[in-house]
């Protein structure tokens, strides 16, 4: 499994432009604690105030270990980056995917 220390992630990210709530799961009205944050280089996933995923302009795709921590944050973080729990684990044990490692 291919890491990144998210301190180095973060950097790679650029200056943060905005934050905006992702919509609810059932269409109406947002998400409560489900964030994607836009950066110069990319986009986080945020989930209350956990890093899940980085999607980086380039076409890199990173997730934390928060990507399959419960049901709602895994659901949210698949309908966000368009990969299912099992795909993003195949994913970062294949090397499609950095795993971010906390400091």
């Amino acid at each position: 499994m291919t890491t990144i220390k998210k301190s180095e992630l973060m950097r790679e990210l650029g200056g943060f432009l905005r934050v905006e709530n992702l919509e609810s799961r059932n269409g109406c009205g947002s998400a409560p604690n489900q964030f994607e944050l836009t950066f110069e280089h990319g986009y986080v996933f945020q989930s209350y105030r956990s890093l899940v995923g980085v999607k980086m302009d380039d076409g890199r795709i990173f997730f934390s270990g928060y990507h399959d921590c419960s049901n709602t944050t895994s659901g949210y973080c698949g309908r966000w980056c368009g990969y299912d729990c099992k795909t993003r684990r195949k994913m970062l044990a294949d090397g499609r995917a950095v795993y971010i490692e906390e400091e």
